[in-house]
């Protein structure tokens, strides 16, 4: 890609990939819904059982910190010019 380019026209190189957007996000998504509906799960049941839904709260954490880390390592990267 040219870097000479102004922002809006390096944008338009991209708009071909527009539609593949939403299956990046279905696929970045479907683990937090999996993991919120089963750790819900049990608390909505009538028979309140507390058991089991604190290892879907472990995995909806670590999904936090595994994006968060890699937040913070390309940062730097992502931001430079």
């Amino acid at each position: 890609m040219p870097t000479n380019l102004p922002l809006p026209l390096k944008l338009l190189l991209f708009l071909p990939l527009l539609p593949l957007l939403p299956l990046l996000l279905l696929f970045l998504a479907l683990p937090v819904l999996i993991a919120a509906a089963a750790a819900t799960g049990p608390l909505l049941s009538v028979p309140l059982d507390a058991t089991g839904w604190g290892k879907w709260l472990a995995v909806l954490g670590l999904y936090d910190l595994v994006f968060a880390l890699l937040a913070y390592a390309l940062f730097d990267f992502l931001m430079e010019d």
